[in-house]
């Protein structure tokens, strides 16, 4: 739990080998030793890598930017798909991250765009919006919404594009 508190506060890095290992304490194989042998003299190689954050610029000048993208069927064993996202405030000379997270899917994704598309669902309604109700507060900004996202198709289905329903109401 050490590790994992690390991986939230400084090394984002790790945050996806952690949540797969911990899905396995309740079933833990030589398998399992081996990845945490592994994934330990990672963190002990790296342990002078961190994460840093810098304001260069006023707050008028500062944006919120959240980046979304999914692993097509990451999981080997139940072919889920991964979620990652990123939030940070964005500017010129400024560059600090708020949060990120990774987290499995709750369902099996047919295609990469699916996947994308719902990695973005959750990064909106988990990150996003309540990342933008703390930037309106403390900035007294209107922020914009835009999306990051890490596939074209999924971002073309989520503005309308193409074969995509994001656009309709």
């Amino acid at each position: 739990m050490k590790v994992f508190y690390a991986a939230r506060v400084a090394r984002p890095d790790l945050l996806r080998a952690i949540g797969h290992l911990s899905c396995y304490l309740t079933r833990w194989t030589p398998e399992c030793d081996r990845r945490l042998h592994r994934l330990m003299c990672y963190v002990y190689s790296t342990k002078d890598l961190k994460t840093y954050g810098w304001i260069g610029d006023d707050m008028r000048n500062l944006r919120l930017h959240l980046y979304t993208d999914a692993d097509f069927a990451g999981c080997q064993t139940t072919n889920k798909s991964t979620t990652g996202s990123y939030l940070a405030v964005e500017g010129p000379n400024s560059h600090f991250t708020i949060s990120t997270i990774s987290k499995k899917q709750g369902c099996v994704s047919y295609s990469t765009p699916e996947a994308e598309i719902i990695a973005g669902s959750f990064g909106h309604r988990q990150v996003g919006i309540p990342g933008m109700v703390m930037w309106e507060r403390l900035s007294g900004q209107i922020s914009g919404r835009r999306g990051g996202g890490g596939n074209a198709a999924a971002a073309g289905a989520s503005a309308g594009g193409p074969g995509g329903a994001g656009g309709r109401r």
